[in-house]
């Protein structure tokens, strides 16, 4: 990734994806997601540039792709607050069960109108 790029957060619509995290391939429902999954939710509502694993296609993938920049725009700024300390609640959570701190690859439907933007 190169300085001033966006992040974005991804609905996986057909196909399957494979995590990988430390160079290895996550087991169980931590390394694959499937349709109706999404990944990338704490790039878009944190502006967090670094990720947690990586997401490879396993074969032919639909993906919905969604830019951070014009999430946070089109956000109300208290609705996008309250999302975020609904997130890192979700994430403490997470961590405390998983014992191993996989709150990156959990996957989860953010529960917020879409929003249609044409690009230009």
């Amino acid at each position: 990734m190169k300085n001033g790029e966006d992040m974005y957060f991804y609905m996986v619509i057909q196909g399957r994806c494979v995590v990988i995290k430390d160079g290895q391939r996550l087991c169980g429902v931590y390394g694959t997601l499937g349709e109706g999954t999404s990944f990338g939710e704490e790039a878009i509502l944190f502006d967090q540039r670094v990720r947690g694993a990586s997401v490879l296609a396993s074969g032919k993938v639909v993906l919905y792709r969604l830019s951070g920049a014009i999430f946070r725009d089109k956000m109300d700024k208290d609705e996008l607050a309250e999302l975020q300390i609904r997130m890192r609640k979700v994430i403490k959570v997470f961590d405390t069960l998983s014992g191993k701190g996989y709150h990156t690859c959990f996957t989860f439907f953010l529960t917020i109108p879409l929003i249609s933007v044409n690009n230009h």
